[in-house]
């Protein structure tokens, strides 16, 4: 039997890398950092320092490979069992609460199942399990209770997470919608909450008038059936051009030809995946390849922006806001901050709104009653002959407002939210019920908050109904239009006693001051496409398809997909 030789000295180098590695764990424990250069200090300068000690003082040359071993095995190994352990262990301040086993251990199960697209459909099945607070990453929480929304969320709440660190691959350029520091988050959202006000939006309606209007006469030309979804994408990204760019789009006329929906799709899952794990993500950006779908929209942001600001500084688009054009005496901000406003503005701007207006339209046809209903309202405000591409009679439509809301609701084109994390140098947060200690990550994923029954009666549902009954443009009673079967025989009081409607987990434009600035303008743009489209065209399901597919083909990453939607149209005169 051969016996391997271990000199006495070497269980010296091996207790001292042990000892290091439980330090370092410490160190990466209370504070946190993406930096490339501190991560190899730490993992690498240690088990050299002993290495190097230890064979200064080595008589015996043969012991120099098992010693350079030990050092570097000895740590790396104790590194991760003080990692694994403690994270598993009563010790770690979120071991009370509930969740998979594997989730405890590392954030490559969650980011795993962020890149299948289907993160909040995942989550909502873990709260079925666990309850209302669910540990879904070794320092992450999904929380279901709305009690905690405005606490976490409002104007005393908790600051952005590291995601689009580990979405970008870097933890430098982040966009707005990403920045964790909340001075500096204020500050960068102010020229958009100019070039977003209520005095913008009616500047921009004419340019929302005249891309309708486009829409409308490029439909009236296409025969038989649809994909409803590419005439959205393209609608939506020409719009967004000329509301933030000044124009220079016209994909509704020759499709993408710049090629921009591939980018986007080539970048999303890979941004899905690494949101999760920052730490490896800033490893994975110094890889070319990892990085060129992401390098691809930087760069076309980046063209966006420069021919953008060759332009007349009089134009009063969105970047004569972002580039302080509106402030003569405020100097523009750097060209970086601009190119990743104009990334931001082309996803968010474009995205979102064609995902909403495709998922609207799946439940208008999906649900003829409301349809109907809605075409009613639509006709009698816009008659033919009445111009629809314009917003004169929106306050007017209830119902048309609260379609859009229960089109939200059950398909939010944001389904997971971007996650919240208490600072690392901070003391715990007060929640309310709960305290959260620095470091800690949580999530109120719109999907799951829209889609629970204490929230919203008959929660899986479309029911535009329930707006109006929540605002008391309706009563709830024998005779309300759509009223699902288990109130229909129901008394008024005790439906009204069963009714739930909880505005409060209404999350499609997120909370606080962290929201969504574009609400408004995302809200005119649809209403006026609704308006336009079911004015002049009859829509209809293409016969044979399964409208299952849809909520099936329905995946997230950070911004929702858009299932295929075939449709017929038809003028209705």
């Amino acid at each position: 039997m051969v016996q391997l030789h271990i000199p006495v000295t070497s269980l010296h180098p091996s207790l001292a890398s042990a000892f290091l590695a439980l330090a370092v764990h410490q160190v990466f424990r209370t504070h946190e950092t993406y930096s490339v250069v501190v991560h190899c200090i730490l993992l690498v300068v240690p088990p050299t320092l002993v290495f190097s000690t230890t064979i200064s003082v080595l008589v015996d040359p043969p012991s120099v490979p098992w010693t350079l071993v030990l050092c570097y095995g000895t740590y790396l190994l104790t590194l991760i069992a003080s990692v694994v352990l403690y994270r598993v262990s009563p010790a770690h301040p979120l071991a009370s609460y509930p969740g998979p086993f594997w989730c405890r251990i590392s954030k490559l199960w969650l980011a795993t199942v962020a890149a299948t697209g289907k993160q909040s459909r995942w989550f909502a099945a873990l709260h079925d399990k666990y309850g209302d607070v669910v540990r879904v990453g070794p320092n992450e929480l999904s929380i279901r209770d709305t009690s905690l929304v405005a606490r976490c969320m409002g104007p005393s709440g908790i600051p952005k997470g590291p995601n689009f660190i580990g979405g970008r691959l870097s933890a430098a350029d982040i966009p707005l919608v990403g920045i964790q520091d909340v001075g500096e988050h204020m500050r960068r959202r102010r020229p958009w909450a100019r070039g977003l006000s209520t005095s913008a939006l009616k500047a921009y309606q004419p340019l929302i008038s005249k891309r309708t209007q486009q829409l409308v006469n490029r439909l009236e030309g296409q025969p038989g059936t649809i994909r409803f979804e590419r005439w959205f994408d393209w609608f939506s990204y020409d719009l967004m051009t000329d509301m933030a760019f000044g124009g220079d789009s016209n994909q509704l006329q020759d499709g993408d030809t710049d090629n921009f929906r591939k980018m986007l799709e080539d970048g999303v899952v890979i941004g899905a995946f690494f949101s999760h794990v920052p730490h490896i993500a800033v490893w994975m950006g110094l890889i070319a390849s990892a990085v060129a779908p992401l390098d691809a929209l930087t760069k076309y942001g980046a063209s966006r922006a420069t021919r953008r600001l060759a332009q007349d500084s009089k134009r009063q688009d969105l970047f004569h806001f972002l580039n302080n054009e509106d402030l003569p005496d405020k100097a523009p901000p750097p060209a970086s901050e601009l190119v990743l406003d104009a990334m931001l503005v082309i996803v968010a701007g474009s995205d979102t709104v064609a995902s909403a207006l495709t998922s609207l339209f799946f439940c208008l046809l999906a649900n003829p009653r409301t349809y109907a209903a809605l075409q009613e309202e639509v006709d009698r405000y816009y008659p033919r002959g009445e111009d629809a591409h314009t917003a004169t009679h929106h306050r007017d439509m209830p119902y048309l407002h609260a379609v859009i809301q229960e089109t939200l609701r059950l398909f939010p084109p944001l389904p997971t939210g971007s996650g919240r994390q208490v600072p690392h140098d901070s003391n715990d947060f007060n929640a309310g019920t709960m305290m959260l200690p620095p470091g800690t990550q949580v999530y109120f994923s719109p999907w799951v908050l829209h889609r629970d029954p204490r929230n919203f009666s008959f929660h899986t549902e479309f029911w535009p109904e329930r707006w109006l009954v929540a605002s008391g443009h309706i009563s709830l009673d024998g005779n309300t239009p759509g009223l699902p079967a288990p109130f229909q025989s129901c008394s008024q009081s005790d439906a009204k006693s069963e009714f739930k409607h909880n505005d409060a987990a209404f999350l499609a434009f997120s909370h606080g001051p962290m929201s969504c600035v574009g609400k408004g303008f995302a809200m005119q743009e649809m209403k006026t496409v609704v308006c336009a489209l079911m004015q002049r065209f009859r829509f209809q399901l293409k016969e044979g398809w399964d409208p299952r597919e849809f909520e099936a083909s329905y995946l997230e990453y950070f911004v929702s997909s858009r299932p295929a939607l075939p449709v017929t149209l038809t003028p209705r005169w």
